[in-house]
Protein backbone atom coordinates (compact mmCIF):
# COMPACT_ATOMS: atom_id res chain seq x y z
CA UNK A 1 0.00 0.00 0.00
CA UNK A 2 1.72 2.97 -0.97
CA UNK A 3 -0.12 6.54 -2.11
CA UNK A 4 2.16 9.67 -2.59
CA UNK A 5 2.07 12.70 -1.40
CA UNK A 6 0.86 14.41 -4.53
CA UNK A 7 -1.88 11.23 -4.58
CA UNK A 8 -0.01 9.28 -6.74
CA UNK A 9 -1.14 5.04 -5.77
CA UNK A 10 0.69 1.94 -5.60
CA UNK A 11 4.02 0.44 -6.97
CA UNK A 12 3.63 1.85 -10.48
CA UNK A 13 2.22 5.23 -8.63
CA UNK A 14 -0.48 5.59 -10.69
CA UNK A 15 -2.35 8.84 -10.15
CA UNK A 16 -6.35 8.56 -9.74
CA UNK A 17 -7.26 10.70 -12.78
CA UNK A 18 -6.21 7.68 -14.84
CA UNK A 19 -9.42 5.78 -13.57
CA UNK A 20 -11.59 8.28 -15.77
CA UNK A 21 -9.39 8.65 -18.41
CA UNK A 22 -9.65 4.51 -19.02
CA UNK A 23 -13.40 4.64 -17.97
CA UNK A 24 -12.61 2.28 -15.31
CA UNK A 25 -13.59 4.57 -12.27
CA UNK A 26 -14.32 1.45 -9.86
CA UNK A 27 -10.68 0.08 -10.07
CA UNK A 28 -8.65 -0.36 -6.85
CA UNK A 29 -5.13 1.48 -7.62
CA UNK A 30 -3.71 -0.11 -4.79
CA UNK A 31 -4.33 -3.57 -5.95
CA UNK A 32 -1.18 -4.80 -7.61
CA UNK A 33 -2.74 -6.55 -10.80
CA UNK A 34 -4.92 -3.34 -11.27
CA UNK A 35 -1.88 -1.08 -10.18
CA UNK A 36 0.92 -2.95 -12.41
CA UNK A 37 -1.89 -3.12 -15.68
CA UNK A 38 -2.48 1.20 -15.32
CA UNK A 39 1.39 1.42 -15.13
CA UNK A 40 2.04 -0.81 -18.39
CA UNK A 41 -0.64 0.88 -20.60
CA UNK A 42 0.40 4.52 -19.04
CA UNK A 43 3.99 3.95 -20.19
CA UNK A 44 2.42 2.81 -23.30
CA UNK A 45 0.67 5.60 -24.26
CA UNK A 46 3.30 7.69 -23.10
CA UNK A 47 5.96 5.49 -25.94
CA UNK A 48 3.60 5.91 -28.59
CA UNK A 49 3.37 9.94 -28.34
CA UNK A 50 6.97 10.14 -27.56
CA UNK A 51 7.93 8.25 -30.72
CA UNK A 52 9.78 5.46 -28.72
CA UNK A 53 12.33 8.09 -26.88
CA UNK A 54 12.31 6.86 -23.57
CA UNK A 55 13.60 10.07 -21.86
CA UNK A 56 11.06 11.92 -22.94
CA UNK A 57 8.35 8.82 -22.41
CA UNK A 58 9.98 8.82 -19.01
CA UNK A 59 9.87 12.63 -18.17
CA UNK A 60 6.33 12.79 -19.56
CA UNK A 61 5.53 9.77 -16.87
CA UNK A 62 6.83 11.76 -13.98
CA UNK A 63 4.18 15.06 -15.32
CA UNK A 64 6.61 16.82 -16.61
CA UNK A 65 8.56 18.23 -19.52
CA UNK A 66 10.95 19.98 -19.09
CA UNK A 67 14.80 18.76 -17.03
CA UNK A 68 14.94 15.21 -17.38
CA UNK A 69 17.19 13.95 -14.32
CA UNK A 70 14.47 11.46 -13.42
CA UNK A 71 14.73 9.75 -17.00
CA UNK A 72 18.57 10.30 -16.80
CA UNK A 73 18.68 8.36 -13.38
CA UNK A 74 16.12 5.34 -14.52
CA UNK A 75 17.83 4.64 -17.61
CA UNK A 76 21.64 5.02 -15.97
CA UNK A 77 20.04 2.60 -13.34
CA UNK A 78 19.01 0.26 -16.16
CA UNK A 79 22.28 0.48 -18.10
CA UNK A 80 23.98 -0.20 -15.19
CA UNK A 81 22.09 -3.11 -13.64
CA UNK A 82 19.81 -4.65 -16.32
CA UNK A 83 20.62 -4.44 -20.20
Amino acid sequence: YAVSWAGAHGMMQVMPFWKKELCRRDDNLIHTQSNMRYGCIILKYYLVREKGRLAHTLARDNCSHGPYWYAERVLDAWAKNWK
